[in-house]
């Protein structure tokens, strides 16, 4: 990817949604996973995350809620991803006492469902952390937005 097709304006990043972004899947011909899920895949995520105001706590407890029920699915993780995310959510969702935040099921949905195998799987949570990161960063420094 050039230089020139990064999105590098807030409004650029907020479009650059998984479905995008995700069109080649996790990793490169050679199999290894994206340099960018820790680059502007994951700048683009936070900011997502931050137009939908989703709290750090929500990013931060779901991602501790995958890396728990996980080991649980074994060897079949990859493959039944889509089950391991609505845990996931439905205990966070109980631990924090609401509902689940659009924005930010909206983010991790087509995440979850481009998952085809373990090295995939291992992808996604590279990038996961990587947004919980910086979604904390940024959520936390970022002026409120207007209306």
């Amino acid at each position: 990817m050039s230089p020139d097709s990064i999105p590098s304006t807030r409004d650029a990043l907020r479009k650059a949604v998984p479905a995008l972004y995700l069109a080649r899947g996790w990793r490169d011909h050679a199999g290894h996973a994206f340099l960018e899920i820790h680059g502007w895949w994951a700048t683009a995520a936070a900011e997502q995350l931050l137009a939908s105001r989703v709290a750090v706590q929500e990013v931060q407890t779901t991602l501790e809620a995958f890396q728990q029920i996980l080991p649980y699915y074994g060897d079949r993780a990859a493959a039944e991803l889509p089950a391991v995310a609505s845990e996931a959510l439905d205990l966070v969702q109980n631990l924090l006492g609401q509902p689940n935040n659009p924005g930010f099921v909206a983010w991790l949905e087509p995440c979850v469902l481009s998952v085809r195998d373990a090295a995939d799987l291992a992808a996604f949570l590279a990038h996961f952390r990587a947004v919980s990161l910086q979604y904390a960063a940024v959520a936390r420094s970022a002026p409120p937005e207007r209306g």
